[in-house]
């Protein structure tokens, strides 16, 4: 394999690595805030549930929208955020 080649299969397999381990970490920041959520293709997917809202959330990439509309933001701690204030605001 070329010297190139070798260096895209390290960044690929950085990449896979840094996407299940962002899985199983945001799950568990949600856990510890308390927030409810149910996980989908085997966490590839969960849906998380605020007071007044419902947030469809790719713990992978950190991609989150709150249901119905189509506005995507990232990572978990602003959805932890968005929730919180959420909760407060009502």
């Amino acid at each position: 394999m070329s010297e190139i080649g070798e260096t895209f299969a390290g960044w690929k397999q950085a990449s896979v690595e840094k996407r299940a381990a962002n899985r199983a970490n945001s799950a568990l920041m949600l856990e510890e805030h308390k927030i409810s959520f149910s996980e989908h293709n085997h966490g590839a997917h969960l849906i998380v549930y605020g007071k007044f809202a419902t947030f469809d959330f790719w713990p992978g990439t950190g991609k989150w929208v709150q249901r119905p509309t189509k506005n995507y933001q990232r990572g978990v701690a602003n959805l932890i955020k968005t929730i919180q204030q959420n909760k407060e605001a009502q």
